[in-house]
C-alpha cells in the first residue's frame, strides 16, 4: 500500500492551495521543505507492481517528504 502525503495534483490546485499560506504551512514542516509531486508517486507505484516485490508481503510505504 502507498500512503503518500500531500501531492500537488488537480484537486489540489483546484482547492487553491497552491500559492497558499496553507502549502507554505506544508512545506515548512516537511523536512524536504516542498510538497509531493506526481512523479515522486509514480517511481514507489512502478516498484509495486513489479516482480521486485515479489517477497514483500503487507507493507506500507509512506511517501511524505520526511515527515
Amino acid at each position: 500500500m502507498i500512503n503518500p502525503g500531500i501531492v500537488e495534483m488537480e484537486g489540489i490546485q483546484a482547492a487553491g492551495m497552491i500559492g497558499s499560506d496553507y502549502q507554505k504551512q506544508v512545506e515548512a514542516l516537511t523536512p524536504l521543505g516542498r510538497m509531493g509531486q506526481p512523479q515522486d508517486i509514480a517511481s514507489a507505484a512502478v516498484f509495486f507492481v513489479s516482480s521486485d516485490l515479489a517477497w514483500i508481503t503487507r507493507e506500507t510505504l509512506h511517501i511524505v517528504g520526511g515527515i
